[in-house]
């Protein structure tokens, strides 16, 4: 995955708010985010993308290639998984 390039097309003021997790403004900021879970890879399905103004909304899947594991609320065994509270 090529990190500079992702973090290099980030705006300078940009808001990143991945559910649940916390807000998070700036590009340094993002990019500790992102890059902070260590992926060796990622592919986003877009499902949906709408804008609103200054607001942009995506429905995606994250398919992340990590070498270690990090839990969530639901059981991956069932293939069940949440991660913003919501059935």
């Amino acid at each position: 995955m090529d990190w500079d390039n992702v973090v290099g097309s980030l705006a300078e003021d940009v808001v990143y708010h991945n559910i649940p997790m916390e807000k998070v403004q700036g590009r340094e900021a993002a990019a500790a985010v992102i890059t902070g879970m260590r992926p060796t890879a990622v592919f986003w399905e877009m499902i949906s993308i709408a804008e609103n103004g200054d607001k942009v909304l995506t429905e995606r899947i994250d398919n992340f290639d990590m070498p270690t594991f990090y839990p969530c609320d639901g059981d991956i065994r069932d293939r069940k998984w949440q991660d913003q509270g919501m059935a």
